[in-house]
């Protein structure tokens, strides 16, 4: 599915333009984003879990090159499925 898929859907769902369907889905994605690089986890009930969590620094080894080189630490995206989209998607049959 696609993000103009999407605001099809939310704009025929909420009796809305598309384009307002954007703007909202558009604010959203951004409230998440800007909750997110400031090191906070944003939770949505019954949907799942967005963070973001800090990988170590660590050596990696170039076999071409015949070197190690040390790969920093970073700060990494994350999503956790809630239990009940995980059951919903592991119950869900094709048409």
């Amino acid at each position: 599915m696609t993000t103009t898929e999407i605001i099809k859907l939310l704009s025929i769902r909420l009796k809305i333009s598309q384009a307002e369907a954007r703007r909202c889905l558009m604010q959203e994605l951004d409230i998440i984003a800007t909750h997110m690089s400031g090191d906070s986890q944003v939770t949505l009930r019954r949907f799942g879990v967005f963070g973001v969590k800090l990988t170590a620094a660590r050596k990696t080894y170039l076999p071409g090159e015949k070197k190690y080189y040390l790969i920093p630490a970073r700060r990494v995206a994350f999503f956790r499925a809630s239990e009940r989209l995980k059951e919903f998607v592991k119950s869900w049959k094709p048409e």
